[in-house]
């Protein structure tokens, strides 16, 4: 997922309402306000738990509108949000934040996920991509 900075709070993974017991994995997200973030609904008894981010690539962008956390993401503070919990971050990677297109580039599992990415060859012809 790549360049969608268009919008107020546009995040290229995004979880939220009631997330919970799930493992995000061999990502890659740049360009976007947030690489990754979500609402976590303390106040409708849906805050997001137990999310796992394994084998990502991502630029760690925050919308400076938001305080930065002691984890990655946009997670916005309460009263409208509250904290994620228990989330895990394991050999994630973080792209240069200067170009991280071309960081992406060069490390052979981030490009080979945006290889993988999208619709096959044969969807891509019948949709008129190809």
């Amino acid at each position: 997922m790549t360049d969608s900075r268009y919008g107020v709070w546009n995040v290229g993974i995004y979880t939220d309402d009631s997330s919970n017991w799930m493992t995000v994995r061999h990502n890659a997200v740049h360009n976007y306000r947030a690489s990754i973030g979500g609402c976590s609904e303390e106040w409708g008894d849906r805050p997001v738990r137990n999310v796992r981010y394994q084998q990502n690539f991502w630029d760690d962008a925050v919308p400076e509108w938001l305080p930065r956390r002691d984890y990655p993401g946009a997670w916005p503070p309460a009263p409208d949000c509250g904290d994620p919990h228990d989330l895990a971050f394991k050999a994630n990677t973080r792209l240069t934040p200067a170009d991280p297109a071309a960081d992406c580039g060069a490390r052979p599992a981030c490009a080979a996920i945006l290889d993988l990415a999208g619709p096959k060859a044969s969807y891509q012809r019948r949709l008129g991509l190809h």
